[in-house]
């Protein structure tokens, strides 16, 4: 589903921008629970 959406923009400029911020939501929240993960993985380690 990730590669047809990637094959197949949006054409609603608003829908790309609320995808793109959806998708740059989701990186940054990824990042700060890898971040907590390794900071806890060192903590108890």
């Amino acid at each position: 589903m990730t590669a047809f959406m990637a094959e197949k923009p949006p054409k609603s400029p608003i829908l790309g921008t609320v995808f793109a911020l959806f998708a740059l939501f989701n990186i940054v929240r990824f990042v700060q629970l890898f971040t907590l993960f390794k900071l806890f993985g060192g903590v108890y380690a």
